[in-house]
C-alpha cells in the first residue's frame, strides 16, 4: 500500500487540530493511499499541482502525489476560508 509522508508544516498544523479533526483528517488519508489521484488537482495559488480535500468544511488538506510512484506526501493544512498565497 502506499505511504503518505508529510511535510514539517502539514505536521505542525495537524497536531494543533483537535482529535476529530485529525481522525478525520486520517481517515480521508487512509482513501487517498486506495487512491492517490481521488480529489481534484489544484489549478491556481501557492498549492497548484497539489491535490486538495475539505474536512469538515473547515479545512482544506493539500497533498500530491510523487511521481514514478503512489506515495504521497502532505503538503498543507489551510483553514478552509483562507486564500492560498
Amino acid at each position: 500500500m502506499p505511504s503518505i509522508y508529510w511535510l514539517d508544516e502539514a505536521r505542525d498544523a495537524f497536531e494543533q487540530l483537535s482529535p476529530s479533526v485529525q481522525r478525520e483528517i486520517n481517515r480521508r488519508l487512509n482513501l487517498v493511499r486506495q487512491f492517490p489521484e481521488l480529489y481534484p488537482e489544484t489549478e491556481m495559488g501557492r498549492y497548484r499541482g497539489y491535490r486538495r480535500f475539505p474536512v469538515l468544511r473547515r479545512f482544506l488538506v493539500y497533498y500530491r502525489v510523487l511521481p514514478g510512484s503512489r506515495n504521497c506526501i502532505v503538503g498543507a493544512i489551510r483553514p478552509a476560508r483562507a486564500q492560498p498565497e
